[in-house]
């Protein structure tokens, strides 16, 4: 089964080497990472050509930057990879996550030999919010610490929520149901859009969740 992994760069493009490091790092081999910068990212094609030529994976990492969308919170370069993905399942990645060496093998394990599977996995994350103010409305199911951050905000590190880089979708089923439309571009939460789009897809089997935590996205 093969992988198309999709990751979007947008001012912090110091994360990539981190990012390129843990994908390289797989204990699952057969997969692509297709890397799409919003608008010009100047320094990044050449950081990439350079470590792809140093590991040895420059026929299995693209890079492309692609016109800035305003306000499109980097959903037309998802769609956009998704289009291109040569794999089995896909996977959106935020360019800022820590994934560990067996992320893709946990959705093997959901997957097996299927192609009707959506398959999810259990990242810890970050997430923000004014001091003072009450925890956000989906209460994470553990919190794992808490951090001051600049100026009036404090960050929280918990696990248990499904986001963006969470969930593999068979790449047939996502262009099916046109995850991260047009339509969705000036929506934040168009992962949960699509994933729900998915899931209520006739021709979708299982959703099914390995808890087994294999990776932070901040």
């Amino acid at each position: 089964m093969k992988f198309t992994l999709v990751t979007t760069v947008w001012q912090r493009p110091e994360h990539l080497p981190r990012l390129l490091h843990c994908v390289i790092q797989q204990t699952h081999p057969n997969w692509e990472l297709r890397i799409y910068g919003d608008g010009p990212q100047p320094g990044v094609r050449e950081m990439l050509v350079s470590s792809c030529s140093k590991l040895g994976v420059s026929d299995r990492v693209d890079y492309k930057e692609l016109p800035r969308k305003q306000g499109a919170f980097g959903n037309h370069l998802r769609r956009a990879g998704l289009e291109a993905a040569l794999g089995d399942y896909v996977c959106f990645l935020g360019h800022d996550c820590i994934i560990d060496k067996d992320f893709l093998a946990a959705h093997m394990f959901n997957i097996g030999e299927r192609a009707d599977v959506l398959s999810v996995v259990t990242l810890r994350y970050w997430t923000k919010r004014q001091w003072g103010s009450p925890a956000v409305e989906f209460a994470l199911e553990e919190y794992l610490t808490t951090l001051p951050w600049p100026g009036t905000q404090v960050a929280e590190l918990g696990e248990g929520r499904i986001d963006l880089s969470c969930t593999a979708y068979p790449v047939a089923m996502a262009r099916r149901c046109g995850v991260f439309r047009e339509a969705w571009d000036q929506r934040y939460a168009a992962d949960a859009a699509s994933f729900t789009s998915c899931m209520r897809d006739p021709g979708c089997g299982d959703v099914l969740i390995n808890p087994q935590i294999v990776g932070a996205h901040f």
